[in-house]
Order: structure tokens, then C-alpha cells, then sequence
């Protein structure tokens, strides 16, 4: 028996494939795998699988699965191949360990390279990372089809699809840390055209044998992600309109380097920094190695304002300049001098949010080892990729076999091994609905006549909508018109006006012209919209316009509208809506000619109760037991105690508590460890005759701060995030009775912002703090928000129509009151939650 190990045969092979041609390789590798599984082997613990692909088979979807592929696949001893790390080449864990391994197959010749188009590692029955089935050593490098569909899933919910699509942006699942890591795997310079391209960081590996990095990486204790060692990685990636090597680059960096900025400079460094992408990157700047804000707190619920349209050139691949200790230091001390910017911090704790979130983790928990499901296929289906099935039925990547010249010369510098697209890469920038521009769709889209919406209509770039005159266009509840870099006309006239209204009396959603797209609104009357929540971006308003340009003229909108770092003209259009305002605007530029506002006096009437109320209603018993003392004496905080410790012993006699038996565990009550502290802001209102005073209703207008001290910091510092309530809510407590003194009981409905409470969730978070009194206290004095009923608005109208006999009631604000509360909850976990407390 010949008793040789692995590295020798493959140096073998590559020198017989390199020497003689692909034929005889073949016939090579045959006598090597027989020369494997006929001697003596020791305790084999994965398998390279080499699937033989030939290049016209491929297609731009799997073929069919009676084609023959061979497989060879040939055992690797580990002890030897430790011994032999200059030979292989990839990445291998056991125990928790990585070895750098170099496998030589990437090192055979091009035509071999194009025969043999991927390699693969399996894993053998939990010899090594038990959470790694199996993994390619091709980029992209990702643990299974299932990672590859999570990367992308992630990177088009915060804006960036199109770029996976044009070289390799990999998201690496890093199981023990429950985290992500966002990485390039191409170790030299790119030559290809950026200028079109979205911003994106790149966490860029400086060569390809980085498994020394990746031991460091896993031994991080603190972070949800590995830490990036500064000497081993680098980050370039310039939140501005132009690349890296221009002059306003160079001025951010250096403002940004700077320990203290001058009252001239401050403004100047906010001008060139884009605040929603920076927000963005300096999240996973933040998830990766630790550089926190400071104080930032963690929001309840957040939101993205909107999305940056065409962008000019923004990235650099790391070279040997970025191999310097600290050399992103001006990263981390621009971060430090934007925390107290709104729009960044907003950017940030969405992209926070969003990678915390359940939509993210629920894939990042499960095994690797997962069904290509139907979902899945049509994503896989729809990427510029092309797949090979194996003969176990497996898609496999397969890159470059059947690519044009002019492909491969584009991606001439990557590595070896790196993939081939179908396509050369044409700037997409990120949007709202990010697409390729071969659009397969139709370019125009013409609405004549009458037309019920009732799925989202997207308008893509390179496509137009149309509106004819006399057009009239019923929208279904919550849908939407997504002008997404395309353009729009609604050519009414004063003859023949266009309608765009509700098919309900539920609201719909907006017309959003967006991501560099255009709009002309020529006689239009817009009614019933409310807003638009798509892809984590909150587009506020019937009409909402973000990064674009439009004009309207001789229209009518009932509603909010707003406008974002946009081009508006405005001429003999009338607004209607509830607040002070005519439009929100942010960053935007209007020319506005014979503008007219009709701000309606929001007030409570029976519309509101024709629809389904949105919020949480729960009935409250309370006990109330009042110990007067001075707030600092040394008796109150006595009898806090004395009252802790009696409710302790009290607890504990399971003889003397039903609710217990309802427990999912049969627990006992379990009293919060720490009293909380908080501060309430309240604005009460009431009618000018005094009804909800008469009828014993509390109906307030709630900011939760943290505690006094935040509350205090906001009033003073009012602009500054982190003094910002972390919650509004509308509260309508009706019907107190007292059946016994000091006992009271309640119907309490609540209008809550966040995502907890309907209608918000993490498909649809709630507007993120601070809340403009301005915007927000006139949606509770009309009982809805932008056309959603809430339900405290819906109980205090139901409970004074039939107490009043009137249907219609003005409120206003009467007093505002502060309270400072200490709490300690009892808790009991059931299926229904974690009361009562």
C-alpha cells in the first residue's frame, strides 16, 4: 500500500494538470482517488467534492437533474494536513479552532480553473464546527445556499441589493457570537468603474490566508461580533458624493481628525457628510469592533427617513497604507462628533434595530443544514448567478465556465477562483425596490378611466407611469404608489381631473417619488393617504417625495405631504391637513406661487368608529395607598423597605394567590429585582365645556422619559437625541368606578408608538422619538393618526356620543403634568404575558 499524504497528491496533480492538459488530469485524478481509498487511511474527517461542470450546460436556471455531473471526492487526513499548512489553502475549524489550510486547487491551471468549477468541503457527521455542514472555499464564501439568500435578504432590507450582484460583498454568519460580519474577500485592488455604484463599506481581507485572523476573531468575549484587529483590517469608505482621492474627502477627514472644530468648521464638516449613510455604516462599524456612541440609548422603535439617490464613487479596496494601526481612527472620532446629529442617530439605531431584529435573527439561530425551499428558489432564481445541480440534487454556485471576454476582462484582477457574472456590472444604484436595468417589465405603464390598486404599483428607473386626464384611481388599504427612480405624469386638466382616493374608509398609503425619479402633478385631487413604510424607510404622508424632483400644479391634497432633499415646484396647489404646517420638509428646495393652506380643526366624530381601532385596551384595577412624608426624609425610604420586605413574606404563602395556577410553570409572583424610576410628561385635554372632566375621563397625551433627570436635560437641550422620550403614547382611561376604598377599576385604551403595540410592528415600526408636539398632538386631538383610528380616540367618542347625544367633539389641551414615579412590578410569565402587576 502506498502510504503518502493528501498535499503530496494534489502537488502531484497540479503538476501532471499544468503539464499535460486537462484529458489526462482526469485520468490523474482518478488513479490519486484510487490510490486514497484503497491505502491506508487514518481518521478522515471531511471531504473535497470537485463538481465537473461543463461550461455549455449552464443556464441561467438549474438544469435539469438527469444531466451528469461527476463528483470525486477524496478524504483528507487533518493530522497531516495541519502538518502541511503551505500546501492547502482555506478555511477549516474543529474544536472551536482554525487552522489555515491551503487547498492547491485553487492554484491549477485556467483551463482547469474553467473544467472544474467548484470546490466544496463537507463536513463529516459532527467531526468538526458542529453549526458548519458544509462551506465553499470560492467566494462567496457562505455556509450554505440558505447564507447566501440571508446575505442578500439583509443587505436589500438596508438598501443594498444590487451590489452582491456585481463582485463579491459576502455576509459571513459567525454562529458563536450570533452576529454579522460584513466583508470582501478580494485581497487585491479592483479594476472596474465605480462611479455608479451605491455606497458600501467594504471590510476588506488583505490576503487570502486569513484564518490567523479569523482565530483572533472568535476569541472575542465582549461583542456580539468579532473585533476587528486594526492591523489585520481596514475600512475606506467615504460618506460623500465623490471618491476617496477628491478634495472634499480629504477635508472630512481631516475636519473629522481634528480633537476640537472651530465655530466656522462644524457646519462645514456637516455639509459633506452624508448623515443617513454614515448612520448606516457606523452601526456595523459598531456591531463589529465595539466603537459605541456614548449614552447612545437603545431605541424602542426607529425608523429610516428615506434613501440617498444617485451616488458618485464611494469605494476603495484596503491596500498597505490601511495595514496601519489606527488608521481609521478619524472613522471612530467622526462618530463621536455626529452623535448629536438627529438624522445620523436616527440612521444608526434603525440599522441597530434592524440587524437586532427578528426578521434577521430568526435566520441567523437556525442550523445551517436547511431545505432550499420555495422561497429561497425564486431568490435564487432571480440573481445574476449561475447554478449547477450535483447528483444528489443539490444547487451548487458555479462561477465563470461560460462567461464572455469582456466579463473576464473586467474581473481580470480577482483572485483566482473569483466568480464570473453573467453580465458586466452597470451602476444600480440602492432603492427603494432595487432592480437590474435590463428591466424584463414594461417600460410604460397607462392608467386611463377607472383602476382599483390593490397591490403596490412600482415605477422603476427606465420606466413612466402615465395618469390620463379624468383618470380615477381607488387604492386599497394600506397599498401605495412607488415612483422609484422612474417618472411619473398625471396629466389632468381642469376639464377632466385626475382622483386618487381610498377604496375604504381605511387609509392607503402615499404616491412616493423617490431614488432620483421625477413627477409632474397637473390637476389632481389626492385624498385618504396615509403614509408609507417599505423596506425599514418611512416615507410620511399621502404624497412623499425623497430625493427627487417634482412639480405640482393646480392641485388639491388632503393630507400630510413631505418633502426631502428634494426639487419641488409648487404653484395654485391647496393643502389640507389637521397641523400647523403646510408641508414637512426636510433638506428640500421649493419654489411654491399661489400656495393655499386649510388646516381643518382636528375633532372627534363618528368616522372614527367606522373602521377597526388600532391600539391596546385593557381593563386596570389598581390599589392605591397614599404615605404622606417629605420626598427626602429618612421615613419614607423606611417604609418603602418595610413595605418591599412584607410583600416578600406575603409572596411566598402560595395558599394565599389563585393567579399562580394559571402559570405556565405554576411559579409564584416574582417581584422585580430593582425599583424602576420614570418620568411622565402629560398633557391632558378636554372639551371647552369640560366633558371628559365631568365624566371622570383621563385623557392625556403621555411622554415617557427615563427618569427626572432626562426629562429636565430635554426641556433644557430639547435638539440633543439623547434626552429624547422613548415613548408617546395616547391614553384614554373611561368609566372609573371605586368599589372599595382605595380600590379603583378602569377601561384604559392606549395609542402606543412602538412596535409592540398595533398597528406598528417590526414590519412596520412606529414613527421614531421625538414626537413633534407640533405633528403629533393634533392626530390625538382628531382621534386618528393619518386616518388609523386609534382606540382611545375610538372609546372616549363611543362613551361621550351615547353619554352627550352629540357626535362630535373638540378637544384641546387643558394642563400639562410631570410625574416622577418609582415602580416595582410583580410578575407571574404566562401565555397571555407577564402579569398582573
Amino acid at each position: 500500500m502506498v502510504e503518502e499524504n493528501v498535499s503530496h497528491y494534489f502537488r502531484t496533480y497540479v503538476k501532471w494538470i499544468t503539464g499535460i492538459g486537462v484529458g489526462v488530469a482526469i485520468l490523474a485524478l482518478i488513479w490519486l482517488t484510487l490510490q486514497l481509498l484503497l491505502g491506508e487511511q487514518r481518521a478522515a474527517t471531511l471531504e473535497l467534492s470537485l463538481h465537473h461542470v461543463i461550461g455549455p450546460s449552464l443556464a441561467s436556471s438549474p438544469p435539469p437533474a438527469s444531466e451528469d455531473i461527476p463528483n470525486v471526492s477524496i478524504a483528507i487526513d487533518m493530522e497531516e494536513a495541519k502538518k502541511n499548512q503551505e500546501d492547502l489553502r482555506g478555511n477549516l475549524l474543529q474544536n472551536g479552532k482554525a487552522y489555515p489550510i491551503k487547498f492547491i486547487i485553487s492554484q491549477l491551471h485556467p483551463a482547469a480553473n474553467s473544467f472544474f468549477s467548484k470546490l466544496a468541503i463537507k463536513v463529516r457527521k459532527g467531526q468538526l464546527y458542529n453549526d458548519m455542514e458544509e462551506f465553499e472555499i470560492l467566494p462567496p464564501i457562505s455556509s450554505s445556499q440558505i447564507s447566501e439568500w440571508i446575505k442578500r435578504e439583509i443587505a436589500r432590507s438596508i438598501g443594498f441589493d444590487e451590489i452582491g450582484k456585481f463582485f463579491p460583498i459576502n455576509l459571513e454568519v459567525n454562529r458563536k457570537h450570533n452576529g454579522l460580519r460584513f466583508v470582501s474577500a478580494l485581497p487585491q485592488t479592483l479594476s472596474m468603474d465605480l462611479s455608479n455604484i451605491p455606497y458600501l463599506k467594504l471590510f476588506c481581507r488583505v490576503s487570502s490566508e486569513v484564518l490567523d485572523v479569523e482565530k483572533k476573531l472568535t476569541g472575542a468575549a465582549k461583542s456580539k461580533i468579532p473585533v476587528r484587529p486594526d492591523e489585520e483590517w481596514s475600512i475606506t469608505a467615504p460618506m460623500l458624493g465623490e471618491g476617496v482621492t477628491g478634495p472634499e474627502f480629504a477635508r472630512m477627514k481631516a475636519l473629522a481628525s481634528k480633537s476640537v472644530l472651530s465655530f466656522e468648521e462644524e457646519p462645514e464638516l456637516l455639509r459633506l457628510v452624508d448623515m443617513r449613510y454614515f448612520g448606516k455604516y457606523a452601526a456595523i462599524v459598531t456591531l463589529i469592533d465595539e466603537a459605541d456612541l456614548e449614552d447612545m440609548p437603545t431605541p424602542s422603535s426607529f425608523r429610516f427617513e428615506e434613501i440617498s439617490g444617485r451616488i458618485r464613487p464611494s469605494f476603495q479596496l484596503c491596500n498597505a497604507e490601511g495595514l496601519m494601526p489606527r488608521s481609521d481612527q478619524w472613522f471612530h472620532s467622526l462618530m463621536d462628533k455626529l452623535k448629536e446629529q438627529s438624522e445620523f442617530t436616527a440612521s444608526y439605531n434603525n440599522t441597530v434595530e434592524l440587524l437586532a431584529s427578528s426578521a434577521v435573527n430568526e435566520h441567523l439561530i437556525a442550523p445551517l443544514k436547511l431545505l432550499v425551499n420555495e422561497q429561497l428558489l425564486s431568490s435564487i432564481n432571480a440573481t445574476p448567478f449561475r447554478y449547477a445541480a450535483t447528483p444528489s440534487g443539490k444547487l451548487g454556485y458555479v462561477y465563470g465556465s461560460n462567461a464572455s471576454a469582456e466579463v473576464k476582462r473586467s474581473f481580470a484582477r480577482l483572485t483566482s477562483g473569483g466568480p464570473l457574472l453573467e453580465r458586466a456590472p452597470s451602476g444600480v444604484r440602492a432603492s427603494l425596490d432595487p432592480q437590474t436595468n435590463d428591466l424584463s417589465s414594461s417600460k410604460s405603464i397607462v392608467i386611463d378611466g377607472n383602476k382599483a390598486l390593490l397591490e403596490d404599483l412600482v415605477v422603476r428607473e427606465g420606466q413612466t407611469l402615465s395618469v390620463k386626464a379624468g383618470a380615477s384611481i381607488q387604492i386599497a388599504p394600506g397599498v401605495s404608489i412607488l415612483v422609484a427612480g422612474g417618472t411619473a405624469k398625471f396629466e389632468g386638466s381642469q376639464e377632466a381631473p385626475i382622483r386618487i382616493s381610498g377604496l375604504s374608509s381605511a387609509p392607503w398609503g402615499s404616491v412616493v417619488i423617490s431614488d432620483g425619479g421625477n413627477a409632474a402633478v397637473n390637476y389632481a385631487v389626492i385624498t385618504g393617504g396615509s403614509e408609507t413604510y417599505r423596506d425599514y424607510v418611512r416615507y410620511d404622508g399621502a404624497f412623499a417625495v425623497h430625493n427627487a424632483s417634482v412639480s405640482i400644479s393646480d392641485s388639491q391634497i388632503d393630507g400630510i405631504v413631505s418633502f426631502n432633499k428634494s426639487v419641488i415646484d409648487l404653484e395654485n396647489v391647496t393643502f389640507i391637513n389637521v397641523i400647523p404646517k403646510i408641508f414637512l420638509s426636510k433638506g428640500a428646495q421649493v419654489l411654491a406661487r399661489n400656495v393655499k393652506h386649510i388646516q381643518n380643526t382636528p375633532q372627534h366624530t363618528l368616522a372614527i368608529l367606522q373602521q377597526t381601532p388600532h391600539g391596546v385596551p385593557h381593563t386596570e384595577r389598581e390599589f392605591k395607598y397614599t404615605i404622606h412624608a417629605d420626598w427626602r426624609s429618612q421615613q419614607l425610604l423606611e417604609a418603602a423597605e418595610a413595605l418591599q420586605s412584607y410583600l416578600g413574606r406575603v409572596l411566598s404563602d402560595r395558599s394565599k394567590w389563585k393567579a399562580p395556577e394559571f402559570s405556565t410553570d405554576r411559579a409564584l409572583y416574582r417581584p422585580d429585582t430593582k425599583v424602576g424610576e420614570f418620568a411622565y410628561a402629560d398633557i391632558y385635554i378636554d372639551t371647552d365645556d369640560h366633558l371628559n372632566y365631568k365624566h371622570d375621563i383621563s385623557y392625556r397625551y403621555r411622554y415617557r422619559f427615563e427618569n427626572r433627570k432626562a426629562f429636565n436635560s430635554y426641556v433644557r437641550n430639547p435638539e440633543k437625541p439623547r434626552f429624547w422620550p422613548f415613548r408617546l403614547e395616547y391614553q384614554g382611561k373611561i368609566g372609573r368606578g371605586h368599589p372599595a376604598p382605595g380600590f379603583s377599576e378602569v377601561y384604559e385604551a392606549r395609542f402606543e408608538f412602538r412596535k409592540q403595540s398595533l398597528p406598528f410592528s417590526e414590519d412596520y415600526l412606529a414613527p421614531w422619538s421625538p414626537w413633534d408636539i407640533e405633528t403629533f398632538l393634533p392626530f390625538m386631538l382628531a382621534g386618528s393618526y393619518k386616518g388609523i383610528s386609534t382606540v382611545s380616540g375610538a372609546e372616549v367618542e363611543r362613551f361621550l356620543s351615547e353619554k352627550t347625544q352629540r357626535s362630535d367633539f373638540a378637544f384641546g389641551p387643558r394642563v400639562v403634568v410631570v410625574t416622577e414615579r418609582l415602580r416595582q412590578h410583580l410578575n407571574i410569565p404566562t401565555e397571555w404575558g407577564s402579569g398582573p402587576n
